[in-house]
């Protein structure tokens, strides 16, 4: 059996949890068109002033076994040749406590509603979140 995006995807505009669950439920994956379209453009540009800031404290970055680590908690990696910099951004210090729309998101009753008919009503949110930074030329495969 093939199984495409089709498959996997309901829309938050007109979003059914119990459908939404058992989509994932058959096939344990879940696609939720237009979730974060409320947000992006601000979680975009929370990221950007992030990086901004990040890429200014590059020259405090201690080593760590994974790389490097600024002073904000961004995680870097070696950067592939014929990157600008010799170390690019793996992991960008942007989360929840410094980008209330990536919060706001996180805490959206259409995703809380989806998330818990999947889990159960025992939801809550995992550390910081997570705000994977892929920068051009390559790098770590994300």
């Amino acid at each position: 059996m093939t199984i495409t995006v089709n498959d996997l995807e309901v829309f938050a505009d007109r979003l059914e949890p119990r459908h939404a669950d058992a989509i994932y439920q058959e096939h344990g994956a879940l696609v939720v068109r237009g979730l974060m379209s409320p947000y992006a453009s601000r979680i975009r540009h929370d990221i950007e002033a992030a990086a901004g800031e990040a890429i200014a404290m590059l020259d405090r970055a201690r080593q760590v076994p994974e790389g490097w680590r600024t002073p904000d908690g961004t995680l870097w990696l070696r950067a592939p040749q014929g990157f600008s910099r010799d170390k690019q951004i793996m992991v960008l210090a942007c989360g929840y406590k410094n980008s209330a729309a990536a919060f706001l998101s996180a805490v959206d009753s259409k995703c809380v509603d989806v998330v818990s008919q999947i889990i159960g009503p025992d939801v809550e949110l995992f550390m910081d979140g997570q705000c994977l930074y892929k920068e051009p030329v390559g790098g770590h495969a994300k």
